[in-house]
């Protein structure tokens, strides 16, 4: 993938790869925040296919893809990872910009939003983890509809089990990734993935959450998002269209969209859908007047 230019940079922690893919239009940029724990860049690398126009800044984590991996578990919490994305923001100088978080991306992106920078115009989150008790709930729904013997397999959560690869292959076929071959970039992506961090931060698999992350419960900072936000998430999602919608309701302003036939790499699995729906709403908010909140200042993070 072509990037205009890319770098390392100080960020809490250590130094964080980031790079710009200038678009042709003035609007203002779309800063990509990956998930994982542990992913990186590169499984969002279509966005520069279909967002042509715009510009695209993209960056990977501390311990992940392209930076930096001191390996250090105190750097694992979701307060660091959003002074990070801070770090990238202040680095980029943008004094207007859209927001996209992926998955533990759009944890990420959560709690920086609700500390209500005024430079944000808008903020998507595409499958996001908002809460790992309903994570976890909604992914055990997911295990029981598989079939035997896979369904048994996964709920023992022994990834020591000799057909336990097999059978993550099953599930994720469900709702990971709808696609009889990924694509290269999601090959070479995971190569990358930093299974330690994920560990820590989250658990066996996706389905099974009882690290750091099982007790997030973001819920009470969406109330605290001012500027127009937005929920999208694949008809088969491990974040599930039910769950979504009782997020959407603790929105002061925004919505909630399913991509049919779709999965947990909405964007990958329907491109044309994902990114028709995208490009709508950030050419609603691309005119929008730099948000002002009612206190004129911004708040600190809190998860609380």
């Amino acid at each position: 993938m072509y990037f205009d230019q890319q770098q390392h940079i100080c960020a809490p922690g250590g130094q964080i790869w980031t790079a710009i893919k200038h678009g042709t239009d003035q609007h203002p940029p779309l800063v990509l925040v990956h998930g994982g724990p542990g992913s990186n860049h590169l499984y969002l690398s279509n966005f520069s296919e279909h967002l042509k126009g715009r510009t695209l800044i993209y960056y990977d984590q501390l311990d992940s893809g392209y930076s930096a991996r001191p390996h250090d578990p105190a750097h694992w919490t979701l307060e660091r990872a959003c002074a990070e994305l801070a770090a990238v923001i202040e680095f980029h100088a943008l004094e207007r910009f859209h927001l996209l978080g992926s998955s533990w991306g759009g944890s990420i992106a959560t709690a920086y939003a609700s500390t209500r920078d005024q430079r944000l115009a808008s903020l998507v989150l595409a499958g996001p983890l908002i809460n790992g008790a309903d994570w976890n709930a909604d992914n055990r729904q997911h295990l029981q509809r598989l079939p035997s013997p896979w369904r048994e397999v996964l709920l023992a959560g022994d990834s020591r089990h000799p057909q336990f690869a097999a059978a993550l292959q099953v599930f994720n076929r469900r709702h990971m990734l709808r696609l009889d071959e990924e694509p290269a970039f999601i090959t070479e992506s995971d190569r990358l993935h930093n299974p330690q961090l994920f560990r820590h931060m989250w658990g066996v698999a996706d389905f099974f959450g009882d690290g750091a992350l099982a007790q997030l419960d973001l819920v009470p900072l969406l109330p605290r998002i001012l500027c127009p936000a937005y929920f999208v998430v694949g008809e088969h999602d491990e974040c599930t269209p039910d769950s979504m919608r009782r997020y959407v309701r603790h929105l002061k302003q925004g919505s909630g969209h399913v991509v049919p036939d779709a999965s947990h790499l909405a964007h990958i699995e329907q491109p044309g859908l994902f990114f028709g729906w995208l490009e709508e709403v950030l050419a609603r908010h691309d005119a929008s007047a730099r948000t002002t909140w009612p206190d004129q200042s911004r708040t600190p993070l809190s998860t609380s």
